[in-house]
Formats: structure tokens, C-alpha cells, sequence
């Protein structure tokens, strides 16, 4: 026999945890999404992101403090982002391609360094 959870707390603590995410994934800038492709790309930063990555989120931050511009690649929403992307060996995000130089992943650290070498920042 299936037994069915429904005491108050139990559905107080589920609406909770839907708050707390809800909060969680829509905080930061919202994202850039680039108008061209990536052959016809404008910008000297890009990223390819998901809508739901946090490290995603964390890299918008950054690039927004710094008043860096740069858009965004969503992979999950066009097969042309998402064939670019691979092509560019990526396998998780971010993929941020700086010029011509791509970084798998986010580290404050090496995405600072590389827009220093590149005289970005």
C-alpha cells in the first residue's frame, strides 16, 4: 500500500525549496544573447552557456563588473550554437572564447588573466 505525504510541514518545506531555487537561478544579469552566429560574431568575448548554469550566472556576473562586453551562445536552444560549441571541443559550460582563445569552464582566475593577455581589462 502507497502511502501519501501530506502533513503541512512536509508541504511547507516543498514550497520552500521551490522558492529558494526559483530565487537561486534568476539572480544576476540576465543573459546576452548574440544576434550574429559565431563565424559573424561582434564581440571578442562570448559564451556558451545554458540558461540554468550557475557557473554560467557567475561569469555574467564578473563580465558585468568589469563592464566587459561580451554575448552568449544558449547551446540548448539552436542546433547552429550547439554544433559550434562541439566544434570548439566543447563538453560542459561555460565555453568562454576569448579572441580566439577558448575556456572550458569558469575560473575567475584564468578568465581575469586571459582578458589581461589580451589587453580586454
Amino acid at each position: 500500500m502507497q502511502r501519501v505525504i501530506s502533513s503541512p510541514l512536509f508541504v511547507i518545506g516543498a514550497l520552500l525549496t521551490i522558492v529558494v531555487a526559483i530565487a537561486i537561478f534568476n539572480t544576476g544579469p540576465e543573459p546576452n544573447y548574440c544576434q550574429k552566429s559565431f563565424v559573424q560574431r561582434e564581440h571578442a568575448v562570448v559564451m556558451f552557456s545554458t540558461r540554468m548554469c550557475s557557473y554560467c550566472r557567475q561569469a555574467r556576473v564578473m563580465f558585468a563588473a568589469n563592464n566587459i562586453p561580451f554575448c552568449e551562445y544558449n547551446i540548448s536552444s539552436s542546433a547552429e550554437n550547439q554544433r559550434a560549441f562541439v566544434a570548439l571541443g566543447g563538453k560542459g559550460v561555460p565555453l568562454i572564447v576569448i579572441g580566439d582563445e577558448a575556456i572550458h569552464g569558469f575560473s575567475e582566475e584564468v578568465v581575469t588573466e586571459e582578458l589581461i593577455r589580451q589587453g580586454i581589462l
